[in-house]
């Protein structure tokens, strides 16, 4: 856990940056066994209030827990050399070894499956009218579509994103979403279209609206894309803004 944990949750706060069409970010990712949960973010609890408390500007992530276990910490990078840096290495020299390391193993306790991997937000494919935004105020709810294809169907997936994008576009679909690109540590190829939402009620009337405004002509664009695909997998989670960590601002002299 704690090496892993380290290359995910390595960099200082950041905003999305607008001239920027895509932005990378690692996702470290703990498959929680189910009757663990509550000691398992009871720890992390205990991370999160060290962090803060000695304000650890090397850390920055947003936390999603997924209606099948698992906690996907997610962090924006701007190159591969951000791997090598630590997030931790100054909380260690804060609070010493033999703290972080009983803190680690409680952890590790908790699964038996972690990992590490790369997506890109694609800002072109995505459709946000208001602005792109990874945590919309109120919108706390996710379903995550992920949508794998073949390598060779990597520019027909783009340009069928492409059209569907502009396709919502042109009728003003209240239907919004994020749009990222698997990478580093992903075997095989997909695009996760992300939705949020006050809760499942609310995406659902939703999609009915969409689907009421867009018509056959949509569907149609839908099942090309879905040609496009050989496997497909659905997930709900939630954003856990209590078991993110951003660094308070440092203040001005």
């Amino acid at each position: 856990m704690k090496k892993l944990l380290m290359i995910a949750l390595l960099v200082p706060a950041m905003a999305l940056a607008q001239e920027k069409t895509k932005v990378h970010f690692t996702v470290h990712e703990d498959q929680v066994k189910p009757g663990m949960r509550a000691e398992y973010e009871a720890t992390l609890g205990e991370l999160i209030s060290l962090l803060k408390e000695h304000n650890i500007a090397d850390a920055n992530w947003l936390t999603s827990v997924t209606n099948d276990n698992r906690y996907w910490y997610v962090s924006p990078v701007e190159n591969m050399a951000d791997l090598d840096k630590s997030a931790f290495k100054t909380l260690n020299e804060k609070v010493g070894e033999d703290k972080m390391n009983d803190l680690w193993g409680r952890m590790d306790k908790c699964y038996d499956n972690h990992g590490t991997f790369m997506v890109t937000l694609d800002k072109e494919l995505s459709y946000q009218p208001g602005g792109i935004n990874q945590n919309p105020e109120g919108r706390n709810w996710r379903e995550y579509h992920f949508w794998h294809y073949p390598a060779g169907n990597d520019e027909a997936v783009t340009a069928k994103a492409a059209e569907i994008k502009a396709a919502l576009a042109a009728k003003t679909s209240p239907l919004h979403y994020r749009v990222y690109r698997s990478g580093f540590g992903v075997v095989g190829s997909y695009v996760l279209v992300a939705f949020a939402a006050p809760d499942a009620a609310a995406f659902h009337n939703t999609l009915k609206i969409n689907r009421q405004l867009m018509g056959e002509e949509f569907e149609k664009l839908l099942d090309e894309f879905r040609d496009l695909c050989n496997s497909y997998e659905e997930v709900e989670g939630m954003i856990r803004n209590d078991l993110s960590y951003t660094p308070a601002p440092l203040a001005k002299e």
